[in-house]
């Protein structure tokens, strides 16, 4: 039977299933700090683009030598943005009854200006962890350069970042519904993600990088 060949689409989609499953599990095992989810974001980006996309290496040895590398300078980020999600959802909850008390009781007040800002920001931080963590798995840049690149990269191509923040807001919403999706929600909602955010990195790989990148399989972007 030629579907069950390894060359067939058929078993190059079953490998590509299997693989988003496992990235998804590594990924939830390595964020449960929660400290850890910039690192863990990191691999699970590098694992995907290298061993799903490209076809080069193996996987659960691609996703750990990332993870490792980028431990220390994913930890900084990661707590800064963890922290900004923590009080921007604890100022969105306040807000929110706020508003409803408002609401009830016919009274005035900011708190429907001040829940929009807050939710505003919330996506600003959203964007910036979808565009800083993969470009830390790509690029031996610093931390004030990552912050530097992704602040740019989300406000210079903005209908990326459009799309990028449905397939977020779609992905948590999916969650929501059926928790059970957590299985394969995180690496089939970076995978999209990749779509739109790989063709941004290479945009600002020199020729020499882009080369190296495509043609070989040394790891000369993660540290």
């Amino acid at each position: 039977m030629r579907f069950l060949s390894p060359d067939s689409g058929f078993m190059r989609g079953l490998s590509t299933v299997s693989d988003v499953f496992l990235i998804s599990f590594l990924w939830i095992m390595c964020s449960l700090p929660v400290v850890t989810i910039g690192p863990a974001s990191c691999a699970a980006y590098y694992a995907l683009i290298k061993v799903v996309h490209k076809k080069k290496g193996y996987l659960s040895k691609e996703f750990f030598k990332s993870f490792r590398l980028n431990l220390k300078q994913g930890l900084f980020l990661s707590v800064i943005v963890v922290v900004l999600l923590a009080l921007l959802g604890y100022n969105i909850y306040t807000m929110y009854w706020a508003m409803d008390y408002e609401v009830k009781n016919n009274l005035s007040g900011y708190s429907f200006y001040l829940l929009f800002a807050y939710f505003v920001i919330l996506l600003l931080v959203i964007a910036f962890m979808l565009y800083a963590f993969p470009a830390m798995s790509r690029f031996t840049f610093r931390n004030m350069q990552i912050t530097k690149f992704a602040v740019f990269a989300l406000f210079r191509h903005m209908l990326s970042t459009l799309a990028m923040l449905v397939v977020f807001v779609a992905s948590v919403i999916l969650l929501i519904v059926f928790p059970m999706a957590i299985l394969f929600v995180p690496a089939g909602n970076l995978y999209l993600q990749s779509v739109l955010v790989e063709r941004i990195l290479r945009r600002y790989m020199s020729e020499e990088q882009l080369a190296q990148w495509d043609g070989t399989n040394e790891e000369i972007y993660t540290e």
